[in-house]
């Protein structure tokens, strides 16, 4: 391309935030775009779960912002990892390109990382695309590129001019039919989509149907509080735009199932379900998913995608799957240095964890999981507080006043609960900054971490995903 391109690196989250409006022009102008690139959602996700410091490039040209890379630098296990903004909680990653300008802007992105080879050790880009230009490009000489599939996101395919019989598979179209069968003897059934006026009162329905599953099964969900003010901000975002499905099913008035998802250029995505185990013998969730697919249909949609993960419920609906890529670029000589200086890091991280406590700043409790956090497995922390121990002249127990005190019982904490440690330790793996523990200890503290109510994790898209899923 001949044309002169301007590529400007932003380096903090609100100059990402100020491109909102030609980011959505932008938008408008990629067919292939997700609701997962929009505004609407990468701005709630920044906000509320991702850093303050970002790595993104906007580029433009005479006709305006034509391509957007949200990139960011995070600390994960001992590296600086470049990944696109939205990690773990969104099933498709990618840029943003205009026609005609996608090898450019993947160009660009590449030669913004090999400008800045000495701040970053790898480039993790997953639940890419097969389309997407970001597995397009040839990676700078000498460095390692690694291309493996990543996702399975099974896709149902609707039919054209597909009337109510043809829409669903006919064991699946049988079971929903029972279900609404028995639901009308219940009571007056009626599913509620959400509006302005109403988007506030189906996602509390949401929440509190997706919790009350998972309790009954004694786990937390996935939508513990923290992570409320992110799906309220892309709720009422996307509803703005017309985007936003999110259905409550009510038995007298009462809402016993919710469905939430995004509609968007012929395509229904499911996100997330929830139903009020109380009434599980009637099947309302299943009942909610036909209503959601049903209506998706009636507005011209073509596919049904159920994102990422092979649960067995997904292709009793007739759902094939769909496979997403991670590409991981390396730049020639950063594995050792970064790895060096990721334990070098990890080290002066798990000595504060330990200090915080000795010194008096911390409890016991919150600096456990601090110290859980930085360590990432429960042997590198009982080794931490050993070697703490030792250096007072505590090894066999021993020492003097208020620090050796709260040193031992920081080691107590660690050895009477050693099963909820190994729990929080896996929860708080992923989080290897750590401003991430501190905030993640501070807002939950280790009993309720140790109890299950797991908070976000950036890098545990798995996790979250399984724990997403409602069996309906």
């Amino acid at each position: 391309m001949s044309e002169r391109l301007d590529i400007k690196v932003l380096h903090r989250r609100g100059e990402l935030e100020a491109l909102r409006e030609p980011w959505s022009a932008l938008w408008e102008r990629c067919p292939a775009a997700t609701t997962f690139q929009r505004p609407e959602w990468l701005i709630p996700w920044c906000r509320e779960l991702g850093p303050e410091e970002v790595l993104a490039l906007a580029i433009w040209s005479d006709q305006g912002l034509v391509g957007l890379a949200p990139l960011a630098i995070h600390h994960y296990r001992g590296e600086r990892l470049v990944a696109l903004l939205g990690a773990g909680i969104t099933d498709y990653l990618d840029l943003l390109a205009a026609p005609g300008y996608e090898r450019a802007v993947a160009e660009a992105v590449l030669a913004c990382l090999r400008e800045r080879e000495g701040s970053w050790d790898v480039a993790e880009l997953g639940d890419l695309r097969p389309s997407t230009p970001l597995l397009a490009v040839e990676a700078p000489p000498g460095w390692s590129d690694e291309v493996e599939k990543h996702e399975a996101c099974p896709r149902l395919t609707i039919p054209d001019d597909a009337g109510p019989d043809a829409l669903l598979f006919p064991g699946i179209r049988a079971r929903v039919a029972r279900a609404r069968k028995r639901l009308a003897k219940a009571g007056e059934v009626r599913v509620d989509v959400a509006d302005a006026a109403s988007v506030d009162e189906l996602l509390d329905a949401l929440f509190a149907t997706h919790r009350a599953r998972w309790t009954s099964r004694g786990e937390g969900g996935v939508l513990d509080a923290s992570l409320w003010p992110f799906h309220r901000a892309v709720a009422a975002g996307t509803c703005a735009r017309g985007a936003l499905r999110l259905y409550g099913l009510r038995l007298d008035g009462r809402i016993i199932a919710s469905f939430y998802g995004f509609a968007e250029r012929d395509r229904l995505a499911w996100y997330l379900s929830g139903f009020d185990p109380e009434f599980a013998v009637l099947s309302p969730g299943l009942a909610v998913l036909a209503s959601a697919i049903e209506r998706a249909a009636r507005e011209g949609a073509r596919t049904v995608d159920f994102l990422r993960g092979r649960e067995p419920f997904k292709y009793e609906w007739g759902a094939v799957d769909r496979w997403t890529y991670r590409r991981r670029l390396r730049p020639r000589g950063a594995g050792e240095v970064g790895r060096d200086s990721g334990r070098e890091a990890g080290r002066g991280e798990l000595d504060g964890a330990v200090d915080a406590v000795v010194s008096g700043d911390v409890s016991p409790e919150i600096g456990l999981v601090r110290l859980l956090g930085a360590a990432g497995d429960l042997a590198a922390a009982e080794r931490a507080i050993e070697a703490a121990r030792a250096a007072a002249g505590q090894g066999g127990g021993g020492g003097e006043g208020e620090p050796a005190a709260r040193l031992e019982a920081l080691h107590r904490c660690l050895d009477e609960r050693r099963a909820a440690c190994a729990t929080v330790a896996e929860i708080l793996g992923a989080h290897r900054d750590a401003a991430d523990v501190a905030r993640l200890a501070a807002r939950h503290g280790f009993d309720v971490l140790a109890s299950g109510e797991r908070p976000f994790s950036l890098w545990d898209g798995r996790a979250y995903r399984l724990r997403r899923l409602e069996h309906l």
